[in-house]
């Protein structure tokens, strides 16, 4: 009877490791595409936090000149308000932006855990039934996030565009400082 309980471990055993060595190379691989990902979302996070803080000094900066103060006060001040509207519809568009950033970092951050489980169980030798499905829901969380940044940085490009070319002209026309950092 031990041979025969201990020969079933042996297969067992066998075929457990030829289950976790199937998943070696699909793991290592998405382990690798994980974190260059992972990178490019972080330095896309900094990035817009930096374009966010941009886009507070530049909705802050817009102050008139002294000198073009005069009996039109008036007409400047409401040309200064649809300025300052202009720019802050902008900085909304950038804030949008970021908060979805913010959010997909902490979702991504929870997937995180699941390739940490990934590479734990092929280190162990104990890698479970749903191990296909995590791998392709973590290579279409990867495809998502490319999609996902291509879009944030069509619409940032958009808004910052927009913002610039619009302190440019008002400013210009108003005679009104601006102040930004591209």
């Amino acid at each position: 009877m031990r041979k025969i309980l201990f020969a079933a471990v042996a297969v067992i055993s066998l075929l457990a490791c030829n289950n976790t060595k199937k998943y070696e190379a699909p793991i290592e691989a998405l382990s690798t595409q994980w974190d260059q990902t992972t990178a490019k979302v972080a330095d896309f996070a900094t990035m817009i936090a930096q374009e966010m803080a941009n886009a507070e000094i530049m909705t802050g900066g817009v102050q008139p000149v002294a000198d073009i103060v005069t009996d039109d006060s008036d007409e400047i001040t409401r040309e200064m308000a649809e300025l300052g509207g202009l720019l802050l519809e902008e900085k909304a568009k950038i804030k949008a932006v970021n908060v979805e950033v913010n959010d997909f970092v902490k979702v991504w951050s929870e997937r995180t855990e699941s390739l940490t489980g990934l590479k734990d169980g092929l280190a162990g030798g104990n890698l479970g039934a749903e191990t296909e499905t995590t791998i392709a829901e973590l290579q279409t969380a990867i495809a998502d996030a490319g999609l996902k940044m291509a879009d944030w940085t069509e619409r940032l490009s958009a808004a910052k565009k927009k913002m610039t070319n619009t302190a440019k002209e008002r400013g210009r026309v108003l005679g009104v400082g601006v102040s930004a950092r591209n």
